[in-house]
């Protein structure tokens, strides 16, 4: 009878804009006596080979909708196959749904700032709506990371953006701690 073991395989996804937590995660998983793979998200090895683990994190910051919907597929063909499937920290289908802001913001609408989509028809009447704040926050609903990312006056968003569609703006909440 052999003992079964009681380490896991752990295979991460990470960048570079993720190597600020990613060191702390790596020893951890080595100092409990299991094993990791990491891959850099530029040189992917094939899906079945990412999920052959028992965890994958995903630590990318990947924000093709291809990659996860392919990834996706592969895990559920493993699992229809009777294969073994790992625990997937960050499930691509729960990174797909965070990669339209518009998604993130309806389902966590408690969580988020007051929020508004701005299609071109009535972003006047939107943008108005923060007419008494300081800032503003202007955003793509794709955008990850601070990218597309646009911090002004309520005035100047008027100015900039009261035609613009395929936007989300957004109440400024400043971090106060």
């Amino acid at each position: 009878m052999t003992k079964k073991s009681n380490k896991l395989v752990f295979h991460l996804i990470t960048s570079k804009i993720f190597w600020v937590g990613a060191p702390m995660l790596i020893p951890e998983i080595i100092k409990r006596g299991h094993y990791i793979s990491v891959f850099d998200e530029k040189v992917l090895p094939q899906y079945n080979k990412i999920l052959d683990c028992d965890i994958c994190i995903d630590m990318s910051a990947i924000i093709s909708k291809r990659f996860y919907n392919s990834l996706g597929t592969a895990y559920n063909k493993r699992k229809l196959y009777g294969l073994k499937t790992p625990l997937m920290v960050d499930p691509p289908r729960a990174i797909i749904n965070s990669l339209d802001k518009r998604r993130t913001h309806k389902i966590f609408s408690d969580l988020v700032p007051e929020s508004y989509n701005l299609t071109g028809r009535n972003n006047e009447q939107l943008i108005n709506n923060f007419r008494h704040d300081e800032f503003v926050i202007v955003k793509s609903p794709t955008g990850w990371w601070g990218k597309d990312i646009d911090k002004i006056t309520p005035q100047q968003a008027l100015e900039k953006y009261s035609k613009s569609k395929d936007l989300i703006i957004q109440k400024y909440v400043p971090f106060t701690e």
